[in-house]
């Protein structure tokens, strides 16, 4: 990343080296993607239907606390 920056605040911007790194980190976050929906297939085929459940209560909840904070959270609104 630190690579990138640079190549972005270079006195003379060389375009073809932003892109460079642009196209690393894009498929550095890729596979970063890829790996937890596969780890999360994986899971989902081991676990009991108990299990699945619970986990899908997890989640929900946490679906649920993320949406509140945002909303709680919002920019430019007094509280």
């Amino acid at each position: 990343m630190k690579e990138g920056e640079q190549a972005a605040n270079a006195a003379t911007l060389d375009t073809s080296a932003l892109k460079v790194h642009f196209e690393a980190a894009h498929n550095a976050m890729w596979k970063a993607h890829w790996a937890m929906i596969t780890s999360a297939a994986q899971a989902r085929a081991v676990l009991t239907e108990a299990q699945l459940s619970k986990m899908q209560t997890w989640a929900d909840s946490m679906q649920t606390w993320t949406q509140q904070h945002r909303q709680m959270m919002k920019p430019g609104e007094s509280h």
